[in-house]
């Protein structure tokens, strides 16, 4: 990892740790999120997937053929 990105994830690592810190700022964080998520459903449920099993499969291998994972 390059020092960049190391000082990036340090310095976002220390301001959750503060926001965490405030009880209250946090709290509302959390709460604020728990709605988010609940939208997350959007009542899709039921609808059938996008792409077949076998669609799928083809997706992934060539995926693997062209990043090699």
């Amino acid at each position: 990892m390059t020092e960049a990105k190391e000082q990036f994830w340090k310095r976002a690592r220390q301001s959750v740790e503060r926001f965490k810190a405030d009880p209250v700022t946090w709290q509302g964080y959390l709460d604020e999120i728990a709605i988010w998520d609940g939208l997350a459903g959007d009542g899709l449920t039921d609808e059938e997937p996008y792409y077949t099993p076998e669609e799928e499969a083809e997706i992934e291998a060539e995926y693997a053929r062209t990043y090699g994972k």
